[in-house]
């Protein structure tokens, strides 16, 4: 109720200060105010992004406000300024015209005014309730996220609407308002729909997320695209305020990666369905906000890898595990017909999708890659395009198998084993399995005797692949010994015989009485800078990379991005 009557009372206050001004005063004042909002919203992203981001901390939380507001002010007191030296007289006309035409135009530029700010002090953190107002709700029976109220004098919607006409108009650019920042009015209010009513994260700088893959899914029908797997006799749908219930569509499966800034004070991620939207476009330029109806997650270091969470009940927020280096997440969206994904939003932070390397996927597939963990799993794809390999610095080598440079086994080796105690980094699961982390131990650890029903001595797979140990030490002329890292394409990649690629998810590093072991199944080895650093005059120094590959193939390669050092043919068995 209050924001209601403030915004009413601004906006009449307005209108009156102009009326009694004159029409000619209120009019130059409503174009200089149209103007200050054209650059606001022009300057809004390069302003929090490039400079008060970067600038403090501070500014994480009301980056996005001060961003648009600030060069709104001093934009219109700039224009104000010169409008006032130009124009410095006043035309008279009938007082009680002019009064009522100063009225009116005061009062378009009193919307407008208040309207940026309305939207502006929407991006602060704060909660989703402000002022006596919430415009959208978790439905309280399904989950979904509704329209719930509205402002009386609408200046936040009618701001909006006015920029995205002029934005394609008399204001055109190649990055026109409604294509770039779709919905704005309701993202300043749906932004505020986070966990603890407002207090955690509402924004992310550049880097703090990324796209790691998009997954198309197909299936009979969208009804199907809802369920947890085919026997899901429930009829839950997901709805939202712009698209409503979607009967014909596609489901987009956004695979995000997030680094530790992005985590919230306690450790972990903490998402719901309103802060990361997917912005689509059909060949029209027609422009759409679709939100995630589930998201995919790892919630526990025990069991399954991954789990499916559904936003199917009001204010719902999926937690990742607290301190994970770098959580991964799929969120799950519903694409009607016709449309295709352009970017995500996460909390404000726009990130273009690769849409040239969208993987397809049935919906029985994606049901059992998540029930058995692998969905996030990178076997298989192409960092290198097949005719970019190149074989001058390749060589034979027949050095496979057990305690050979080519070794398909998911064991530490050498009879090293651990105890759960002795984990800072490393975490397992439930069958004793290493599934992720990082630590560095003296070797005397992993000499210990410990008995076989509590040791832990294995890395998890994922069902369906296998784990390829490969030695990259400068030792007996090995001709895939690590490269100095540079600035080219340098992913250490294994090829199988169909020309699948598959990248390094961790390593075992050995140096004089030290250890250091990193696993992370889905997290791939991209750069050897993120490997540790070896050298051709050390002989105390060992690197085995660790490769998760499809079960059953045949790897016929080694290279460190197009650069292929090794042929050899190692055959992958299958099952478990």
């Amino acid at each position: 109720m209050i924001l209601q009557l403030v915004v009413i009372a601004c906006v009449a206050l307005i209108a009156y200060w102009w009326a009694g001004q004159g029409a000619l005063s209120a009019l130059l004042h409503l174009v200089c105010v149209i103007a200050a909002g054209a650059v606001a919203f022009a300057v809004w992203e390069i302003v929090v992004i490039r400079g008060l981001f970067p600038m403090n901390e501070m500014f994480y939380t009301s980056g996005w406000s001060i961003g648009l507001v600030l060069p709104f002010v001093i934009t219109l007191a700039i224009l104000r300024v010169i409008s006032d030296k130009v124009v410095s007289s006043n035309i008279t006309l009938n007082p009680n015209l002019d009064f009522a035409l100063g009225g009116v135009i005061g009062a378009a530029a009193g919307i407008i005014t208040i309207g940026i700010m309305v939207i502006g002090i929407g991006f602060a953190q704060l909660p989703a309730k402000f002022l006596g107002l919430q415009q959208y709700v978790s439905d309280s029976s399904k989950g979904n996220i509704t329209k719930s109220a509205s402002l009386w004098l609408p200046v936040d919607t009618l701001t909006e609407k006015f920029y995205d006409k002029v934005s394609l108009g008399a204001f055109a650019s190649k990055s026109p308002l409604p294509q770039y920042e779709p919905d704005l009015a309701a993202q300043a209010n749906l932004i505020r729909m986070n966990y603890d009513n407002g207090k955690s994260k509402n924004s992310m700088q550049n880097g703090d997320a990324s796209v790691d893959r998009i997954i198309k899914v197909t299936a009979p029908n969208v009804q199907e695209l809802f369920k947890y797997s085919s026997q899901d006799s429930r009829g839950w749908f997901y709805e939202d305020p712009w698209n409503g219930k979607i009967n014909k569509g596609e489901e987009y499966i956004i695979v995000m990666s997030f680094k530790a800034s992005a985590r919230e004070k306690s450790g972990s991620m903490a998402v719901g369905d309103a802060q990361f939207r997917l912005i689509i476009r059909n060949d029209e330029g027609d422009t759409k906000t679709v939100l995630p109806m589930a998201v995919i997650a790892q919630s526990k270091s025990t069991g399954n890898p991954v789990g499916r969470f559904r936003f199917d009940s009001p204010e719902l927020f999926i937690g990742s595990i607290a301190g994970e280096n770098q959580p991964t997440m799929g969120f799950e969206y519903i694409v009607p017909e016709g449309y295709k994904p352009v970017y995500m939003q996460a909390r404000q932070l726009r990130l273009p999708l690769p849409m040239d390397k969208v993987e397809t996927i049935d919906v029985n597939d994606r049901n059992r890659r998540i029930a058995d963990g692998s969905l996030f799993s990178t076997a298989g794809k192409k960092y290198v395009q097949p005719d970019e390999f190149v074989t001058s610095n390749m060589k034979r080598i027949t050095d496979i198998g057990r305690g050979g440079l080519i070794n398909p086994n998911n064991s530490l080796g050498h009879r090293w084993s651990l105890l759960k105690d002795r984990l800072t980094g490393l975490k397992v699961n439930k069958d004793r399995l290493i599934i992720s982390g990082r630590q560095r131990f003296a070797l005397d650890i992993l000499k210990e005797q410990n008995n076989r029903t509590v040791a832990i001595s294995r890395f998890y797979e994922n069902p369906g692949e296998k784990l390829v140990q490969v030695n990259v030490s400068y030792t007996n002329n090995n001709p895939m010994a690590m490269p100095s890292p540079d600035s080219s394409n340098q992913v250490p990649l294994l090829i199988d015989s169909t020309g699948n690629q598959y990248t390094a998810v961790g390593y075992i590093y050995i140096e004089r009485d030290q250890v250091e072991i990193s696993y992370d199944i889905s997290k791939p080895i991209l750069k050897l800078n993120d490997l540790p650093s070896i050298s051709k005059s050390r002989t105390d120094q060992t690197l085995i990379l660790l490769f998760s590959v499809r079960a059953g193939v045949t790897l016929e390669r080694m290279s460190y991005g197009p650069d292929v050092r090794a042929e050899f043919r190692v055959t992958v068995r299958g099952g478990r």
